[in-house]
């Protein structure tokens, strides 16, 4: 990926403009995750308990939650990666059908 600087004295909006155009294709190359520890997770979806979601981080390993990388540690701080939590939840629904 290269970066697009403007050449030449045709001012301020130029600058601007290539700057913008920069930030967006680096951001759109790095789509960031979403990670939330189970305390906002369950703030934000409320159908998940914190009991519930723990659960299910604590058996990761037996029902593929580890498999499908929803799970992120650092150290001891756990978060979930949104994306790939609802793509596991969307996958077992499939396995019931």
């Amino acid at each position: 990926m290269f970066l697009v600087f403007p050449t030449g004295k045709s001012g301020k909006n130029r600058v601007l403009n290539a700057y913008r155009r920069n930030v967006a294709a680096i951001t759109g190359a790095l789509k960031m995750p979403v990670l939330s520890t189970v305390n906002q997770f369950t703030d934000k979806h409320q159908a998940f308990t914190k009991g519930g979601l723990r659960a299910l981080i604590f058996n990761e390993n037996s029902n593929g939650l580890a498999k499908a990388g929803a799970v992120v540690r650092l150290g001891r701080k756990v978060l979930i990666d949104e994306a790939k939590f609802f793509a596991w939840v969307e996958s077992q629904n499939a396995g019931a059908a």
